[in-house]
């Protein structure tokens, strides 16, 4: 959802709470910089914020327009504003003159102290919908972005999320029942692979989170014991292992090879309405990953970093065990929430590619050219989990499981060639 960003100065910050205050009672998601010095890390933070902002305010007054600060945010939402190709800019006149470098723009004038008729909150819904998550599930999504938020806490606030309903798109069901992923796209081309490796690789693209618990639990109720989705493969399951973690935004574990495949054809059939044939699972609407479209997805094109985020483990960063290694003081030993995590975000903002569960790929573990679908041959895993080092959790550690195999730190995530899904 598109937030409202303010600019003003700190001489007039007790109108511009006022004004924050003021929409986000009204149902309005609001980025107001709150610090006394910027710097450039600051700066280019609050930089971002105004390039993904649906309306800038600007509280017009003469400290403003003698901040130097002011006019380069003003100069942002300008350049912003002519990429956007409509409207951005909702200037607020508290006091003085309108400014020269917004001469061109209609201002409602609050010059006595009073705050924006409804005229002008309408005006902003326009281009700022107002925000649809309730004031303490937000409250909980704000403390998972602060980086500086501690590992327990981070657990606490999945479960938390759990219990009021986790707003996030891609962990629960559609409006149809069936899953809801938050679809990602890889762009194809050469990138880096393993330690030597430069392979090229089609587009595709790839869930954010991994399979969640509801997700799954849907497969299980409607086609797990259809032998149609088993066809082919080496193995059928009486039945699934229970969820050891039972939470609604929390990643399936305990699935094996053979049941992440089974789910992957019944979710191909139900959009389809066909079954696809196993030789041709590189080409299903919804499947695993290979284990090269895995690596590329966690690491991206552009360097060979061991990590989603950059070269070195960072302490905070995954749900690992870090205490073996002495690189942090975490180790939560059980799930977390799926994306709880992100200032651990690969490239393109996938997560939990580091940690929390393993996840199967669609590769055999013995590298060669065709995937022998229908073999017993142990399976790629990827990723590492909450009980394995951070050393496990590298974008290119390899990990060998026969593909019976079920345990509570595996689960899976999915991927597809076109949006379709």
């Amino acid at each position: 959802m598109s937030h409202i960003f303010i600019s003003y100065s700190r001489t007039d910050q007790i109108y511009a709470r006022r004004l924050k205050d003021y929409l986000q009672n009204q149902g309005f998601q609001v980025w107001m910089d709150d610090r006394i010095n910027y710097g450039d890390a600051w700066f280019r933070e609050i930089s971002q914020a105004i390039r993904a902002c649906g309306a800038f305010i600007v509280i017009m007054t003469p400290a403003a327009d003698a901040s130097e600060w002011v006019h380069k945010e003003i100069l942002i939402a300008i350049k912003h504003e002519k990429q956007l190709k409509r409207g951005l800019i909702f200037p607020l006149l508290l006091a003085g003159e309108e400014f020269d470098i917004l001469i061109d723009r209609h201002f409602f004038d609050v010059r006595d102290g009073s705050l924006p008729p409804q005229s002008y909150l309408e005006t902003l819904e326009a281009v700022a919908p107002k925000d649809t998550i309730p004031t303490a599930a937000r409250r909980w999504l704000e403390l998972i972005e602060n980086p500086m938020t501690e590992a327990p806490q981070r657990l606490e606030a999945g479960s938390e999320l759990a219990a009021l309903g986790d707003p996030r798109c891609g962990i629960g069901l559609k409006d149809n029942g069936l899953p809801d992923f938050d679809w990602v796209k890889m762009p194809g081309g050469k990138f880096y692979y393993q330690k030597t490796g430069r392979p090229d690789i089609g587009t595709f693209y790839i869930a954010r989170y991994p399979v969640t618990y509801p997700q799954f639990q849907v497969f299980i109720e409607d086609g797990y014991a259809d032998k149609r989705f088993w066809e082919g493969l080496a193995q059928q399951p009486e039945s699934a292992a229970p969820q050891k973690w039972p939470a609604a935004n929390h990643p399936r574990e305990n699935v094996n090879w053979y049941e992440a495949m089974a789910f992957c054809r019944w979710l191909s059939f139900k959009l389809t309405g066909e079954i696809p044939v196993l030789e041709h699972a590189r080409y299903w609407p919804v499947r695993l990953p290979t284990e090269k479209e895995w690596e590329r997805a966690a690491r991206g094109k552009k360097d060979r970093r061991n990590f989603p985020w950059g070269r070195d483990y960072l302490s905070g960063y995954a749900n690992v065990d870090e205490t073996r290694t002495n690189s942090g003081p975490y180790r939560l030993m059980r799930t977390t929430a799926v994306g709880m995590y992100p200032h651990g975000a690969s490239p393109e903002g996938l997560l939990d590619m580091s940690g929390n569960v393993w996840e199967w790929t669609l590769s055999p573990y013995m590298v060669k050219d065709e995937l022998a679908l229908g073999s017993r041959e142990g399976r790629v895993l990827r990723g590492g989990s909450f009980d394995y080092f951070d050393r496990d959790a590298k974008v290119h550690f390899r990990l060998n499981s026969f593909p019976d195999f079920r345990f509570d730190n595996i689960g899976f995530r999915v991927c597809t060639a076109n949006l379709n899904p």
